[in-house]
């Protein structure tokens, strides 16, 4: 009775082949979509981050090595 079923719904996915589409994404498919997703993560956490939390940032600048001349 398992099998039955199972072979329905694959004859629906088959069918319409943009349902199919669905099922299983290739590769390259994840790799843009994890590129497109990393990207403002990281542009966010070099940039973004610190512009918002700038008192936390303050006893972390770097100190001019020739001020004082």
């Amino acid at each position: 009775m398992r099998n039955s079923s199972r072979n329905f719904w694959f004859k629906i996915l088959d069918r319409y082949s943009r349902l199919a589409f669905y099922r299983k994404p290739t590769s390259g498919t994840i790799a843009v979509f994890g590129f497109l997703l990393m990207i403002p993560l990281f542009v966010y956490s070099v940039g973004g981050y610190p512009m918002l939390h700038k008192e936390q940032f303050k006893g972390m600048q770097k100190k001019n090595v020739g001020d004082g001349l």
